[in-house]
């Protein structure tokens, strides 16, 4: 119990430090409007001490933040601008607040006085002039890019274009130039194949590969393509390199071996150590489970065939003629199959070997068939693959 009310009373003092004007005197201006609007909302006896804390918060915060304002304008530093206009939207918000409840008169005839700012025309100028400063960053970046044939400048350039417009819509010609950026900061890739393997496939095998939805490996700046493209040249070509596509032999392995199971079969009578029957209470014999063992001979086919392709992946800048990256491919399609036969009692079959039960495996796949299936492995592969470009 006197824990209990230690507790009660250390919240009322640390309550009652909570006050308008210590916060006012820590410079806490913001938190103190907060706090007295607060406590004045619904109130119509309003405590004159609330008022003038109120005012005075309102008052400093209102001077300290026209500073800033002033100082960053003075600096002539357009990059400023964007740290201006939050300023005002900060005001505004602080003035938004305060605004229901004027004119505020405390119950003692005390009427606080609050300055607003005019922040629409503070930040009416300062997304003027902070578009004006992003658009003409992108127009000197576009222009680099085109001068060094740079898309890194590009993309930059395509970046203030559309700060420029977030800041004001439409500004000038900012939609055109955003997408003059954006298209000169795209890399177009040309994917291909190409056959170095000895083995002799299916005439369809490149097409099958560049079948791909290529479109899934694009991002913002690259995009992917399997045929050329009109008035647009490429800038990096990625090449599929097959350098060895190889099938297995088909191989069949027949094994056998035998389940055993307990099962139960009947009842018999129990026994005791000298061969006589156990009775219970009654007299009457003591019935137990009896359990035998039956037995299945299995015999199990099992077919494998294999497919491997095998090459790498070539990244080339068509610009320079510069091989960027080579990276490894190595994929593989398995074929397998189970077939199982019994002699015997089903029941003494184990559930891996049930599974298996019937008269003949599948057809070996022929080797075509193989080399397709590994090529369709290949596909998913190369997605990972192509999305990871570096470029």
């Amino acid at each position: 119990m006197k824990k209990l009310i230690f507790t009660l009373a250390t919240l009322i003092v640390f309550g009652s430090c909570r006050t308008i004007e210590k916060m006012v005197e820590k410079g806490q201006y913001d938190e103190a409007i907060i706090y007295a609007t607060e406590k004045l909302a619904g109130k119509k006896n309003k405590k004159t001490k609330h008022v003038q804390s109120l005012e005075e918060a309102f008052m400093k915060i209102t001077k300290r933040d026209m500073e800033q304002i002033e100082f960053l304008n003075g600096t002539e530093k357009p990059e400023n601008w964007d740290r201006i206009y939050d300023i005002a939207d900060r005001m505004e918000r602080r003035q938004n607040r305060i605004e229901p409840f004027l004119p505020l008169i405390s119950k003692e005839g005390y009427k606080g006085f609050f300055e607003f700012m005019k922040t629409y025309e503070i930040k009416t100028n300062a997304l003027n002039a902070s578009a004006e400063y992003h658009y003409s960053e992108g127009l000197a970046l576009l222009d680099l890019a085109k001068l060094e044939n740079d898309k890194s400048y590009a993309r930059s350039a395509h970046e203030r274009f559309v700060e420029a417009d977030k800041r004001k819509p439409h500004y000038k010609d900012v939609l055109t130039k955003t997408k003059e950026s954006y298209d000169l900061g795209q890399a177009h890739i040309k994917l291909e194949v190409e056959n170095e393997s000895l083995a002799v496939v299916p005439q369809d095998l490149e097409r099958i590969i560049l079948s791909m939805n290529v479109s899934r490996m694009n991002t913002t700046w690259r995009k992917y393509h399997t045929s050329d493209l009109k008035n647009v040249p490429f800038d990096y070509k990625a090449v599929v390199n097959l350098t060895s596509i190889e099938v297995s032999p088909e191989r069949e392995t027949v094994t056998h071996h035998e389940d055993t199971k307990e099962v139960k079969d009947g009842f018999r009578y129990l026994r005791d150590k000298k061969g006589e029957f156990v009775r219970d209470t009654s007299g009457q014999k003591i019935q137990v489970d009896n359990f035998v063992t039956i037995r299945a001979f299995v015999s199990e086919i099992f077919r494998e065939k294999a497919a491997r392709v095998a090459g790498q992946i070539e990244y080339i800048n068509l610009q320079s003629g510069d091989r960027i990256s080579t990276r490894p491919l190595n994929v593989e399609a398995v074929f397998s199959d189970y077939a199982s036969s019994f002699r015997g009692d089903r029941r003494a079959i184990c559930k891996h070997d049930v599974n298996r039960l019937k008269s003949y495996p599948l057809d070996f796949p022929n080797d075509f068939e193989m080399i397709l299936d590994a090529t369709e492995n290949l596909k998913g592969i190369l997605v990972d693959e192509l999305r990871s470009m570096p470029i």
